[in-house]
């Protein structure tokens, strides 16, 4: 428990009462999302006994079938208890939902504070990954679409923007004006017990004015609106008139929406509707998503400066179109050109140079015996490709610009102090590649953020703090989160000295290189020898950038394949003078954040031995082990789980 952070995800298992009672007395400061209850023995006290508990914020019970109708008298004495569920697929979607939109919640109040917008965006991630989950719920278990014309209850909406279909799947019927809905409702209003109704606000007066809206089996109408001030007058006016009528902000309609279709869902004794549950979850991701691309509009200035690393091969939506001489199959993205192997099968330049066998007959590449495909380059021009992220089409060399100008903050991996953030693609193999065209990123053992270009930022957040702290020897360094740098390639995280390690204490920044046993190392080449760049952002100007590199030594154990958890760190003791820091500390650092920049370039050539100046170092012995502030305990228990 010592290195956990509010925000992290925890998962714990309690065999007795007496085991719940002492953990929730202890960490009595730990929020507790969902307390899930499963036993057979005195439920109702252990009910009546955990909901006193301020910081628990819900309590889902799962009990036998015949207990159901019981538990459900009972939990109308308890407003924390959430769902009551008498079989595990429906709990675990539930709790998954219920995470992703209380992460998202706490992301939002965390915007609102410029100083917290990097935990902000962690917590969207989060969010995002728990829906991301959800989708191999579904491979695994028999979730059904039910047709929901045989639905009692009707839900219509007016919406005059194009809505996608798995969306749609949550409406009855949805309509373009609404002239159309009262239509609809007035003929089927004998045929239907029920209607539930979302509107425009622009088209409330017009709705009111028929008398559809006095009919007893319209039971709700919820109205969306934009504008405050309006909304006060049309409140003021039609609320007293017309009890029936809610006002919402979309998000806050979704939100309730979603909460209420997802109980109506998992509470039914049919077969668990899987488009319903499709749509909710289509709709948190696609706002989500916004939030995020909102959100990383503040690195955009940082971003533009990865701009020039060269983006080595794209992702498309439509890659099933595309023949196999055009898609690396280890990679999973499409290249003008790749490169014939001694087995005669094809890869991409970074996958030939950091792989040691073909990706295909895993045959070992014979670097001496690789070819350049030299007619695959004139075909590719003639296919139309589909952006991955937009509805965007055109020809590859189209492509490669629009990629970079609309989807910049896609490109580049950008990793926090604690915590993983936003990248694009992560685990690329198998049937990953389906949901990849999809814009998901599965949950898996496998998965951990990834570069597409090998060009990582780190954002360093608490800079004055950790000055304090580095100066006083409380916390010397400090890990970033780790990430892989290419699709199926190295796992890394760097280490920031901020006052200097041993052999630059008080006088230079030091940084360092650190591989990390990854789900991949079996097919990769070791030892590790590509061209390390480091470079120190300047937020006023990128001609200011501070940028030093290294070459990696690949006699040291640290550039080995990894044989535990981290290699030996390697890098450079004199990164940056700490005067030259403090002297122009404004450039380098706003809103109490900093910015480092990795490029690992896959396809420099390595100089010989003699000519190698910039070899790097290995971190002193003495600085292996950091004090107890470190965070390497808590990288470490993260990375286990990636």
């Amino acid at each position: 428990m010592k290195y956990l952070i509010p925000e992290d995800i925890t998962v714990l298992f309690f065999s007795t009462e007496e085991q719940l009672w002492y953990w929730l007395n202890i960490y009595s400061s730990v929020r507790v999302a969902s307390l899930v209850i499963q036993t057979n023995i005195n439920i109702e006290n252990i009910v009546r006994h955990s909901s006193a508990y301020a910081y628990i914020r819900s309590i889902l019970i799962r009990c036998p079938t015949n207990e159901l109708i019981t538990l459900k008298q009972v939990s109308r004495s308890y407003v924390k208890i959430d769902g009551i569920f008498a079989d595990d697929t429906r709990l675990l979607i539930k709790l998954v939902v219920d995470l992703a939109l209380l992460f998202e919640e706490i992301g939002d109040r965390q915007r609102e504070d410029e100083n917290n917008e990097l935990a902000a965006q962690r917590n969207y991630d989060r969010a995002a990954n728990l829906c991301h989950l959800y989708i191999f719920f579904s491979l695994y278990y028999n979730m059904t679409a039910i047709s929901r014309e045989n639905y009692i209850n009707k839900l219509l909406v007016v919406w005059t923007m194009p809505i996608p279909d798995d969306v749609k799947a949550l409406f009855t019927m949805v309509f373009v004006n609404i002239s159309e809905l009262i239509k609809y409702v007035s003929e089927n209003i004998t045929k239907t017990d029920t209607f539930h109704l979302i509107i425009p606000l622009d088209c409330l007066e017009y709705l009111m004015d028929d008398p559809i809206y006095k009919f007893p089996q319209v039971l709700q109408i919820d109205v969306i609106y934009d504008g405050v001030n309006e909304l006060k007058r049309i409140r003021r006016r039609f609320q007293s008139k017309c009890k029936k009528v809610e006002f919402y902000t979309i998000y806050d309609l979704l939100r309730h929406f979603e909460k209420a279709e997802l109980d109506k869902t998992l509470v039914s004794s049919n077969s668990i509707d899987r488009s319903t549950i499709d749509a909710i979850l289509s709709i948190i991701q696609h706002r989500l998503h916004l939030k995020k691309l909102g959100m990383f509009n503040h690195l955009s200035s940082f971003l533009k400066q990865c701009t020039p690393t060269p983006l080595y091969g794209l992702p498309a939506k439509n890659i099933k179109d595309f023949a196999p001489c055009f898609i690396c199959p280890s990679c999973k993205l499409i290249y003008e050109q790749l490169y014939r192997l001694e087995c005669e099968h094809q890869q991409c330049k970074v996958c030939v140079n950091i792989q040691e066998n073909c990706a295909r007959c895993f045959k070992m590449i014979s670097r001496d015996k690789v070819s350049l495909v030299q007619d695959s380059q004139m075909k590719i021009q003639d296919l139309s490709i589909g952006c991955s992220s937009c509805e965007w089409t055109g020809s590859l060399e189209d492509y490669h610009v629009h990629f970079k100008q609309k989807h910049d903050q896609l490109i580049t991996c950008a990793i926090f102090n604690q915590d993983v953030n936003i990248s694009y693609q992560q685990d690329l193999t198998g049937m990953n590649q389906e949901i990849l065209l999809h814009n998901h990123s599965p949950l898996d053992s496998n998965v951990s953020m990834t570069s597409l270009n090998g060009t990582c930022i780190w954002g360093i957040s608490d800079i004055s703090d950790m000055k304090n702290n580095s100066a006083s020897d409380e916390q010397k360094s400090i890990y970033s989160s780790s990430f892989y740098i290419f699709p199926n390639g190295y796992k890394i995280c760097l280490r920031l000295f901020l006052n200097g390690d041993a052999k630059a204490r008080g006088t230079h920044m030091s940084l360092y290189f650190v591989l990390m046993r990854g789900n991949y190392d079996y097919i990769l080449h070791w030892p590790f020898q590509f061209k390390i760049i480091f470079t120190l952002l300047n937020h006023l100007s990128s001609n200011n950038n501070h940028t030093n590199f290294l070459w990696p030594d690949t006699k040291s154990n640290s550039f080995q394949c990894p044989r535990s958890d981290m290699n030996i760190a390697y890098g450079i003791s004199k990164f940056f003078p700490l005067d030259l820091f403090k002297q122009n500390e404004s450039h380098y650092v706003k809103n109490n954040k900093m910015f480092i920049k990795i490029e690992v370039d896959f396809v420099a050539e390595r100089p010989i031995l003699p000519l190698i100046t910039n070899a790097g170092e290995l971190l002193n012995e003495e600085e292996l082990v950091d004090t107890t502030y470190d965070n390497l305990g808590q990288l470490l228990c993260r990375s286990d789980a990636l």
